[in-house]
């Protein structure tokens, strides 16, 4: 048994996972914000009260309505049952909304280790019936009610279904269970995945069975382990259900097994299995995501009977599969232009240590690849606009561009001040060089920082890789000019 399957470190490691989550946390709302931009969407924010605890749910409208409540789908979003990633699921709502024409309510829960099992399922299913129960004040129709959720937050919405079966209400048309863990009394390391490191690894398992149940006895119970052994009970007349599982995902196989019992009791209406995909994909593969999300809200459809009403205009041809996948290859195009541009211009300044150029040439050269830098960061902008959305941006955003190109243009203003003072001879020209080195490697590791930020495709480790290699440049580029004079 692992160390960190101990509950008092595993509480320990999740509070510190959680502290860390909460730094990243404006970088992860921006970074949801900036995904799927075809699906816009704001949400409006609202506080409620359970008898269970609070909490915030992020409502997501339709863009149009057909003249009565619309249906609402209650999501829940994923993290282990530990981290509060609800922004996280942001992108799939706004696409969930445009597609289906329910109003989709992205809900936050209490969270363990501060509130364990089986505290979350039940919160959760207070929200649940307060959004049955209160939608007409609100604008949806609450008796038109589906739930769903991905990773942890699916297996909260199988939950909730269980627990409506068993108490009669509130009426759930639907629940969506998108790769969510369905038996916990198997160890995360004793899960199968062709993938030599699949995305959930054996000490996040550890951490986070131990954070949300502490006592193992606990993990036969139905509503954290319906695909277990121990739990025979019939499931006719649960609501039907739609089964997302990712090929690769380590709880690919009791995601299987609970389709299949949902389908003995005739409450299955789709197993998708998603091909080449592990889990939490969807928070990476913006295509696959959009195909799964789309996949979805045609079933949130076909079980409340309504057409799509989430755009003022019917979708176009752009939309389809191919179109997709040419904005994504776009959007990672620029991302990659952003980091390559970015690493050349740190790479040119390591001409700094050819004797042959004079200290003022060197400067000068300097400022010339910082220039090119935000001139490419510039044209790979307005390339990249004008390849997803097919037109030149509007003012609003040619400003911001415009902004932020003039903000890196000014950085070079120092540098070339101290080049101009050494040229009236206030200082040597030798420490006109070495300030300009200074400062432009702070600019350029400010750049590299910035552009690894946006690379949202890359893994967090080869963003840390990318920048110390940065940063490694720029400290030998300094350390040796230093060293000749």
């Amino acid at each position: 048994m692992s160390i960190l399957s101990r509950p008092r470190v595993a509480r320990t490691v999740a509070r510190a996972m959680q502290f860390g989550t909460r730094l990243g946390d404006r970088t992860m709302d921006k970074r949801a914000a900036r995904r799927l931009p075809e699906y816009p969407n704001t949400p409006e924010l609202l506080r409620i009260e359970t008898a269970h605890g609070p909490s915030e749910l992020r409502i997501f409208r339709p863009a149009q309505l057909m003249g009565e409540l619309p249906p609402v789908y209650v999501n829940f979003h994923g993290g282990g049952f530990v981290l509060d990633l609800v922004t996280m699921d942001d992108p799939g709502c706004r696409v969930l909304a445009a597609e289906s024409g329910a109003v989709v309510i992205n809900a936050s829960y209490v969270l363990a280790p501060q509130h364990p099992f089986p505290e979350p399922p039940h919160h959760a299913a207070a929200i649940v019936r307060w959004v049955a129960t209160y939608g007409a004040q609100h604008g949806w129709d609450g008796s038109r009610l589906a739930v769903g959720g991905q990773s942890a937050g699916g297996s909260l919405a199988a939950a909730v279904a269980r627990l409506a079966l068993e108490e009669g209400s509130p009426p759930i048309a639907l629940q969506v269970l998108h790769y969510p863990p369905f038996d916990l009394t198997i160890p995360a390391r004793d899960k199968h995945s062709p993938l030599a490191k699949p995305a959930l690894r054996p000490w996040m398992g550890d951490v986070f069975d131990a954070a949300y149940l502490p006592d193992p006895a606990l993990r036969t119970d139905r509503l954290i382990s319906p695909a277990g052994g121990s739990d025979t009970a019939d499931l006719t007349g649960i609501a039907p259900a739609v089964v997302v599982t990712a090929e690769h995902d380590i709880l690919r196989d009791e995601g299987t097994r609970y389709a299949e019992r949902l389908r003995a009791a005739n409450a299955l209406i789709e197993h998708h299995d998603v091909l080449g995909a592990d889990h939490g994909y969807d928070a990476e593969d913006d295509l696959r995501a959009v195909e799964t999300y789309r996949r979805i809200a045609a079933h949130v459809r076909r079980v409340f009977a309504a057409e799509p009403t989430g755009r003022a205009d019917p979708p176009s041809p752009r939309e389809s599969t191919a179109e997709l996948a040419r904005e994504t290859i776009a959007v990672r195009l620029r991302e990659r232009i952003y980091v390559t541009f970015v690493t050349l211009a740190v790479a040119l300044t390591l001409n700094l240590h050819a004797d042959e150029l004079a200290a003022g040439q060197a400067a000068l050269t300097l400022i010339v690849s910082a220039l090119g830098t935000v001139t490419a960061a510039f044209a790979a902008d307005l390339m990249s606009h004008i390849v997803v959305q097919g037109s030149f941006p509007d003012r609003a955003e040619s400003r911001s561009m415009r902004a932020a190109s003039l903000g890196a243009c000014g950085v070079l203003v120092l540098p070339l001040l101290a080049i101009g003072l050494a040229g009236l001879g206030v200082w040597t020209m030798q420490t006109a060089m070495v300030l300009t080195i200074v400062l432009l490697v702070g600019t350029l590791g400010l750049a590299a920082w910035l552009g690894v930020r946006r690379a949202d495709a890359l893994a967090p480790w080869q963003k840390l890789l990318a920048l110390g290699g940065m940063i490694l440049l720029g400290v030998l580029v300094v350390g040796l000019k230093l060293l000749a004079h």
